[in-house]
Order: C-alpha cells, then structure tokens, then sequence
C-alpha cells in the first residue's frame, strides 16, 4: 500500500476510535446536562406556571391543580365572576396551574416549586383526584421520565420504570443516548446561552410563559385529528388496558398524597374534586377499582381533613370533547357547579374561621 494511502487509512482508524471514545462517554455530560438545565428548558409548562404564580399581583388565593382533564372544564374568569356574584366583596383571586399530563407525580413536583417561591400560599387549593390517574400503572409516566426525573429519582421509581410498557427504553434513552432524546431541550438551552452573550438589554419576554394560555384557550376549540367516534374508541381502548389489572398503590399515589401533606403543612386548606368523565369511561372502573379508591380518599379525610367532591357521572357525555375532556358546553356547566357548590362555601367557611 502506498505510504500516503497508510497514512489516511490511520488517520480514518484514529477519527473511528475517538467517535466511538466520544458515544462511550457522551451519557456522563449528556445526563449531568439533562439533570441540571432549567426548567423552562425541561419542562416550559411547569416553569410558566411557576414564573406567573410569583408574578401575580395581587397574590391569588385559591390554587386550582390538576391534569388538562380538569383544566377543559374550568373557565377561570367565569369561575371568578361566579365566585363574586355568590360570596360578595370579600371575593377571592384564583390561579388556575392545571398543566397538560399533570399526574400526581408531576403535580408534587410542581407543587414543591410553587410552595418554595417567596410568594404567600394559597388559602385554599381545589386538587383534581381520579381513580384512574393513582393507578400503580401511571398511564402519563412517561412523561416523568423526561420532564422532571433525574439520575438521584432513578431508585426511587425503578419499579415504576419496569412496570412502564415504555419505561426503560425511555429511560436508558434518556441516559445513554441524551443528545438524541433531550436534544430539543439541549439546543434550546445552549440558543439562549449563547443568544444571551451577544445579545445586550435583551427583552425580559419569556415565550414559554404563554404556553399554558395557550393550550387553556384552545382546550375546548381545537379541530380533532380523528373523528369524534375514533377519538373516542381510540382513547377508551387505552384507558381499559391501562386499567386492567388496577393497583392504587406504589409511588403514584404516594406523590399525591405528599402533595396534600405539602399544602397542609403550609396552612392550606385542600379541597377534592374529581371532574366529570364520560359514561363510557366509567364504565371501565370496577368494583375493586371503586372500592380501593374509596378506600385511599376516606384516608385522606381522616389523616388531613380533605372533603372530596365527586363530579364524575353529573354531566351528560353531549358535554364532551373525548372521553374525559370537555367540550365548551361542558366547561361552562361544570364551572358553574363549581364555583356554587364548592368554591363559594369554602371560601365562607375561610373567610368565617378569620373574623372568629
């Protein structure tokens, strides 16, 4: 072989060699990246809702917290109308943190965050609780996995990985392959680093905080990218094999009590409230279901003083956009009933244990 061919055909080993020495140890910078980027980078919804919770001026009082489930049936300035109309002068300000895939674990995380700014808590918090959404097979896991777990959570939740029919490929793709997984994250992060140098006095406008505006807005209007009857088949059929071998058990619905324990710590009072879903997907719950759930919320009553309200079989399914979302009709029903037999007495009995 002549000599210059020798040469590149090293040099080709060599490049070879220090790829391959580059993918090996890629998940050790790629995984301290992941764990440590901000969380308007990881997880934008949760960082809005954050970013407006300390901005609010004046400070809401009453905290909504839920899935978009309970987000499509809550009309925040219709509620806080209501509320006004049925309680007077004293009225108090709402904020509505109900995200998208909001699971019981995304809701502890986010809750932690919102308790630990300096703004004042909520007296009062309305929690979305289903049956379905403490499964021990959390049907949104997934989304915990990229949005908010890091290397020190993976014990913890191993067994929920492993449960998960796409937990650990997630997972191990999340790790050792972070720059193929996260890489929208990691690129959005190193553009307002580097956006950030060479730009001066740049604009305080965070895009990310109109997100939850957004999908809030368009909850009840946007176009189905099935037909209703296919949307709808589709959604039950993943709703009854999710539910198939029911468990309230394992750290879903641990989150969501440590989530209760967190607001009552701070001296607010917690209110339960599941929303409506359709006939057809109740249906899917059984006896068992029922009664282990029954079970998990008498244990809540006792242990913290929670009342749960349950909304699941008032509204007719003409109400709904799917399953368990509302259409437009639905929400200004429900947040009627809300805000008349929940909100408004609450919110007497507060303002009455005050003046005593």
């Amino acid at each position: 072989m002549p000599p210059h061919l020798d040469d590149f055909s090293s040099r080709s080993r060599r490049t070879l060699l220090w790829c391959a020495l580059f993918l090996l140890i890629s998940p050790i910078p790629g995984g301290w990246l992941i764990d440590h980027c901000p969380m308007h980078i990881r997880f934008p919804e949760g960082a809005a809702t954050v970013s407006s919770w300390e901005k609010a001026n004046p400070h809401p009082n009453i905290l909504l917290l839920g899935s978009s489930r309970f987000g499509s049936f809550i009309r925040t300035a219709d509620l806080s109308a209501a509320t006004k109309q049925l309680v007077g002068n004293d009225s108090p300000l709402f904020f509505n943190s109900a995200i998208p895939g909001g699971d019981p674990i995304t809701l502890e995380f986010l809750t932690r965050h919102l308790l630990a700014s300096r703004s004042a808590p909520p007296r009062l918090v309305v929690l979305e609780t289903n049956a379905d959404l403490l499964a021990r097979d959390n049907l949104y896991f997934i989304g915990v996995v990229t949005r908010i777990m890091t290397a020190a959570d993976i014990p913890k939740y191993l067994g929920d990985i492993l449960r998960y029919h796409d937990g650990l490929s997630r997972l191990l793709s999340s790790r050792l392959i972070p720059f193929f997984r996260h890489r929208s994250h990691l690129l959005a992060w190193a553009d307002e680093a580097v956006s950030g140098m060479f730009t001066q006095n740049k604009s305080a406008v965070n895009e990310t905080q109109q997100l939850l505006d957004r999908w809030r807005d368009l909850a009840n209007d946007k176009p189905d990218a099935f037909p209703p009857a296919e949307r709808l088949r589709i959604a039950l059929r993943h709703f009854e094999i999710h539910l198939r071998h029911y468990q309230l058990a394992g750290t879903t619905p641990s989150a969501f009590e440590a989530t209760v324990a967190m607001l009552r710590a701070r001296g607010c009072t917690v209110v339960l409230v599941e929303p409506p879903l359709s006939s057809a997907h109740r249906a899917l719950f059984s006896t068992d279901m029922q009664t282990q759930f029954e079970a998990f919320v008498q244990r809540l009553h006792h242990s913290y003083g929670c009342q749960l309200f349950d909304y699941s079989d008032r509204l007719p399914d003409t109400h709904f956009s799917d399953n368990h979302h509302a259409n437009a009709e639905g929400s200004l029903k429900f947040t009627e009933l809300l805000a008349r037999e929940v909100v408004a007495p609450e919110w007497r009995n507060l303002e009455a244990k005050k003046r005593e």
